[in-house]
């Protein structure tokens, strides 16, 4: 058998093994990492996609910050996260400013704590 034989033999058991595996990751997904317990930011957590992620965040078992410039929508997140038992903490941001989001950085360290996570979306 030539090197060129070889090579192609080699490359085919490296396709194959690849395979494979995106076989078993694919009906065994890795374990989850638990947020329950932990603080997590949420921007854009006054509507849509970011009252999704925080509501789930919150049946979970995080305690929500909630970022977003629209007051009443964030307020109404809020709300829905306490109905379901949850902890939330509602904040107006607007993200676009710097030196708002320094300022609502500092007051949710004072009155929430650190964060575990940020999701900005």
């Amino acid at each position: 058998m030539g090197f060129q034989h070889l090579k192609a033999l080699l490359g085919m058991i490296v396709v194959w093994a690849l395979v494979f595996w995106s076989w078993i990751k694919l009906f065994l997904p890795a374990n989850k990492k638990s947020v329950a317990g932990e603080i997590v930011l949420v921007t854009g957590a006054g509507s849509g996609f970011g009252r999704l992620m925080s509501i789930n965040f919150a049946k979970q078992g995080s305690t929500l910050v909630l970022w977003d410039i629209n007051k009443e929508g964030n307020y109404e997140t809020a709300e829905q996260i306490k109905q379901l038992g949850g902890k939330a903490h509602s904040y107006v941001v607007d993200v676009t400013k710097k030196e708002d989001v320094y300022r609502v950085a500092k007051q949710v360290r004072q009155e929430v704590a650190s964060l575990k996570r940020l999701v900005s979306h």
